[in-house]
């Protein structure tokens, strides 16, 4: 079975606008002025973090088929209340008061109960919250803790052809997912599809035969034609400044076969 699940029409259709643009205000959303006492006060975990994934996904949690969760997880520097751990993973709901964060942006974080964040919860743009951060007073640095990536290379073969990769190799990421560098001249390339970055390079979109794929870099979503929204089980991310893609979710769509030989350590590719 393909791992493409094309999400239902009980779920919300997630829109690329907001998936990359921080919104300054929440229109639709009333949020009462609260004192910074009273966001402390409330709040059960207060930190700095910078954003190093987003996944969206149906809230397992509140059991709702028409209730969609943004799950973010901040690599944390600071922390005044709620622990010391380097990392921290927040939810917020996809509805008018919840908070999307940006790749790679710093914040200033109050999250409440069960790590809930939203906009009426004090959470604020790191650039913003200068008066906040000196109100606050002193803070716990956080040391970031020095975890062993999954390094394990992989060989590409397409149609039985050794792909070859010099600099940036393609790998098998925790997850157990083959990820690819998007390179100039690189596979896609050869395999006809084109690619375009957009949006300050955090969205991507891949043509080919008609078929449009657009990905945001950071996050595990996907769309397919502009119309049917993907949540893969995994992330695009960036390392050194290269973007690497899950490549069954990449070309599987583009009529490509893909299979995984992780004894070998070889991605078969194959066209249909």
């Amino acid at each position: 079975m393909k791992l493409f699940i094309k999400l239902g029409i009980s779920i919300f259709v997630i829109s690329l606008t907001l998936l990359t643009s921080q919104l300054t205000s929440c229109y639709a959303c009333s949020c009462v002025p609260q004192t910074l006492n009273q966001y402390v006060e409330r709040a059960e975990y207060i930190f700095v973090g910078k954003v190093v994934g987003t996944r969206f996904m149906k809230d397992p949690r509140k059991g709702s088929n028409n209730n969609m969760t943004i799950e973010t997880t901040f690599e944390v520097s600071k922390s005044w209340k709620g622990g010391e751990s380097s990392d921290a993973v927040v939810y917020t709901s996809y509805s008018s008061c919840g908070y999307l964060f940006k790749f790679q942006q710093e914040y200033l974080v109050f999250a409440g109960k069960d790590m809930e964040v939203s906009y009426c919860t004090g959470t604020k743009p790191l650039e913003l919250a200068e008066i906040e951060l000196k109100e606050l007073g002193p803070s716990s640095e956080i040391q970031k803790e020095q975890r062993e990536e999954n390094n394990t290379t992989l060989d590409i073969m397409l149609n039985n052809k050794l792909i070859e990769f010099k600099d940036h190799l393609p790998y098998l990421n925790a997850e157990g997912r083959a990820m690819i560098p998007l390179l100039r001249d690189g596979i896609l390339d050869q395999l006809g599809i084109t690619e375009s970055a957009f949006n300050d390079s955090k969205d991507i979109r891949f043509l080919t035969k008609g078929i449009e794929l657009t990905i945001t870099v950071g996050t595990n979503y996907l769309s397919l034609d502009k119309k049917d929204s993907v949540l893969m089980d995994t992330l695009v991310t960036r390392k050194n400044g290269i973007v690497y893609v899950p490549i069954r979710y990449i070309l599987e769509p583009f009529g490509y076969r893909i299979s995984l030989n992780e004894e070998n350590k070889v991605v078969e590719i194959t066209s249909n």
